[in-house]
């Protein structure tokens, strides 16, 4: 009896490990939570209702933009309480790969508090290419925890084409 409960026990603690990643041969767990975007108005960052990831169509007026946010929590792969942890050397970015090549960041903010990383004012700009949260350890670029291939703002057909276009770069 005991055995049954320990193999339950043991899959519980890796139920919610559906994302895994490895720094310094220590493998941990990682969940990304999408928060509601912020909007800018008079020159300041203000929450709206847009749920985030939100994709900044080409020639929109900057007034309308809005800033994506997400809070990334890593833990140790065998926590099973999933206690958050801060990882040395590491960043997280979001990431743009370009289909002519140019690949690049854009303007975003990061901190860590509470046993998470907080992403924030991620300007995620509609562009001929596809988004991702890159980390990086002691600053070279390790590649993408996750593509974004799902955007709140746009309808199902063009998410479909985003994911479309995506899978043919990965």
């Amino acid at each position: 009896m005991s055995f049954l409960i320990s193999i339950f026990l043991y899959t519980f603690a890796y139920a919610d490990c559906q994302n895994t990643i490895e720094v310094n041969n220590q493998s941990y767990c990682y969940k990304i939570n999408w928060q509601k975007a912020d909007q800018k108005i008079k020159g300041e960052l203000q929450p709206s209702e847009q749920m985030s990831p939100a994709l900044i169509p080409m020639k929109q007026p900057p007034q309308k933009w809005f800033y994506s946010k997400a809070i990334v929590k890593f833990w140790k792969s065998k926590d099973k309480n999933q206690t958050g942890v801060k990882l040395e050397n590491f960043t997280l970015l979001p990431f743009m790969y370009m289909d002519n090549g140019h690949n690049h960041s854009t303007s975003h903010k990061l901190n860590f508090e509470n046993g998470s990383y907080y992403l924030k004012s991620m300007a995620l700009h509609q562009m001929s290419g596809c988004w991702t949260i890159n980390w990086k350890l002691n600053d070279k670029n390790q590649g993408p925890i996750a593509w974004i291939t799902e955007f709140a703002n746009l309808n199902e057909q063009e998410n479909q084409e985003i994911k479309e276009h995506c899978l043919k770069k990965r």
